[in-house]
């Protein structure tokens, strides 16, 4: 797990959360991870997970301009972590009060990392690995897609907001 503090300067926040106010969310589908342990410990989800908006690739008429903070995100971690990545996947997620997301990993594959940054501040986070790592503006988490974990609304707040990429290491 890697930790990113102040990952963007803050003008770059303004402009993306401009744009996801004009981008269409629909409700978060994310299943349990069915080939899971049942007995690992986890927070139970609420059966409303929130909203996502799939960017790229799933989403063709996507709004491009939040695929290029994505490509943004994705040259500052490959100068940083200097290894070579591809982007596999872009995601905005919008988790309101009260809300648990379901207990999942992104990929199977050992190669394959979890970028999420989040966008807005509040008392929500993620929990990987059980154990929970609060939801901090322009804070960002790195880790193995195939690590479970789970978004976490806020209990305070309205709203969390995070861009989630998944990335493959090239060998």
């Amino acid at each position: 797990m890697k930790i990113y503090k102040d990952f963007f300067p803050s003008y770059i926040y303004e402009i993306i959360l401009k744009y996801l106010e004009k981008t269409p969310f629909v409700i978060d589908p994310t299943p349990l991870a069915q080939d899971i342990d049942k007995s690992v410990p986890r927070l139970t989800p609420t059966s409303y997970q929130g909203f996502i908006h799939q960017s790229f690739p799933q989403d063709p008429h996507s709004n491009l301009s939040l695929n290029f903070f994505a490509g943004m995100a994705l040259i500052k971690i490959k100068n940083e972590e200097k290894k070579i990545f591809n982007l596999e996947r872009v995601l905005f997620n919008y988790l309101t009060k009260g809300t648990v997301g379901q207990l999942h990993y992104d990929a199977k594959e050992d190669n394959a990392y979890t970028f999420i940054l989040n966008l807005t501040d509040g008392d929500g986070g993620t929990q990987v690995n059980n154990k929970f790592y609060k939801n901090n503006f322009n804070e960002g988490l790195l880790f193995k897609s195939n690590i479970l974990h789970q978004g976490i609304g806020p209990t305070e707040g309205l709203y969390r907001q995070n861009m989630a990429l998944i990335l493959r290491e090239q060998q």
